[in-house]
């Protein structure tokens, strides 16, 4: 595969829109703010927060990019080995400094079981990456042979219904709490239209990015539309919930993601060693 720059910048982009994304919490907790510029500061920090569901359809991009056919026999132990183990590794010490640094008056083991084993940490979203290597393995030759547009639109059903759920149904909310063993964050169902998108983007790469080359405007338009929608549902139904599983940033983490790698390959055509 020859090397695509463009992705290159797109994940240097969307990480540091992850890092503003925390310094806008920060920034909303330590300094005060009248309402109306605190909705302003709060309602930008949502539009952002496209930043951490796109940096994982990149990962999933990459692996359905480079893998088309075949997977290789180390495909999960590599993954373990350079995601999971740097995962323990570091919130081991982020547990450590919640202990003594913070004084935490529960026990370090009591921290490391009921936060980092279950993902209740800045670190969740390293699960989310690797259960999506898993369904990878499990079903990228079905994903291959079916349907794109299909499981597209039921995939987005199932990660919309259950984000929708989790925002606004209690019953549900309790049920999921009481039997899924890990952080809610990182339940699959909120992310499987992001891994499916993800897996049919690395596919079908080169078509689909000149497709939205030649039909950009239709890009910023409907980016233009859901962007509205957001700001609408922030302001009248005071949906204010600052989390990246959002049911009402599916479809604009999508468009933002292409209209991101968009923008990245515009800049591939200069050599930006910030970026790299």
């Amino acid at each position: 595969m020859n090397r695509k720059h463009e992705i290159t910048y797109a994940r240097a982009i969307f990480c540091l829109i992850i890092v503003a994304v925390h310094i806008l919490s920060n920034y909303l907790r330590d300094v005060e703010l009248q309402d109306s510029n605190r909705m302003v500061v709060l309602s930008f920090q949502i539009l952002i927060l496209f930043a951490t569901p796109c940096f994982i359809i990149l990962s999933e991009s990459l692996i359905s990019m480079v893998y088309k056919d075949k997977l290789p026999q180390n495909f999960l132990l590599k993954r373990f080995k350079y995601i999971m183990i740097p995962y323990f590794l570091i919130g081991s010490f982020y547990i450590y400094t919640k202990y003594e640094v913070e004084g935490n008056t529960e026990t370090y083991w009591q921290l490391y079981k009921d936060q980092l084993l279950i993902g209740n940490w800045y670190g969740w979203f390293v699960i989310v990456i690797f259960q999506f290597y898993i369904l990878h393995m499990l079903f990228h030759k079905a994903l291959s042979k079916s349907n794109p547009f299909i499981i597209l639109m039921i995939s987005f059903v199932i990660s919309f219904t259950h984000s929708f759920l989790m925002y606004d149904n209690e019953t549900y909310i309790h049920w999921w709490n009481e039997y899924y063993p890990l952080f809610h964050r990182t339940s699959i169902l909120y992310w499987l239209f992001y891994f499916v998108f993800g897996f049919y983007l690395g596919r079908y790469y080169n078509e689909v990015l000149a497709f939205i080359e030649k039909r950009y405007i239709w890009l910023v338009s409907s980016l233009a539309v859901v962007t509205m929608s957001i700001i609408y549902s922030i302001y009248q139904n005071d949906v204010t919930v600052v989390q990246s599983n959002r049911y009402d940033i599916l479809l604009y983490s999508v468009l933002a993601f292409l209209f991101i790698l968009l923008i990245a390959k515009k800049l591939a055509k200069f050599d930006i060693s910030f970026l790299y």
